[in-house]
């Protein structure tokens, strides 16, 4: 359809809209849907029977065919990205948390930024530069330098 009948018949569509709206009876007054972060109550958007519980009781996840499967059954990952400080909830509040990710069906979590700041929001040490774990007794990890190139693999 050329650019000129396209604009004219969406111009049609939106008048048409609008007739048919003025003209009808007012929406319902929507009500407020909350849902409080720490509720893990069973009610009607409870998903968590979905979930295989415990974890892992159908065994590791592998591909085949082009899916994801536990044992012999598809599985079907739902996730959510965490970010900052909320990848270092309290005990209590994570507890909460998992019972309220569990409740919508959530099965993989995805920990980001855990690595930018210093406890309690993150993994680093004061100095911002390493990790309070590290593999050769508190040393940064050597950095690989570069060279001419000469020690580059070729691809061919």
């Amino acid at each position: 359809m050329p650019a000129g009948r396209h604009a004219l018949a969406v111009l049609l569509l939106t008048a048409l809209n609008a007739a048919a709206r003025a003209g009808g009876p007012k929406p319902e007054p929507m009500f407020p849907f909350v849902l409080p972060w720490d509720d893990a109550s069973a009610n009607a958007p409870d998903v968590s029977g979905w979930l295989d519980r415990p974890a892992g009781k159908l065994g590791p996840v592998v591909a085949r065919d082009g899916h994801l499967f536990t044992g012999t059954k598809r599985l079907r990952l739902v996730g959510v990205n965490l970010c900052f400080g909320a990848n270092f909830p309290t005990h209590d509040d994570a507890a909460k948390v998992a019972a309220r990710l569990a409740k919508f069906g959530v099965n993989c979590v995805r920990f980001h930024h855990m690595d930018m700041q210093p406890p309690p929001g993150g993994l680093l040490k004061a100095d911002r530069r390493s990790s309070p774990r590290t593999s050769r007794a508190g040393r940064r990890p050597s950095r690989r330098r570069r060279g001419s190139g000469s020690s580059r693999r070729s691809r061919g």
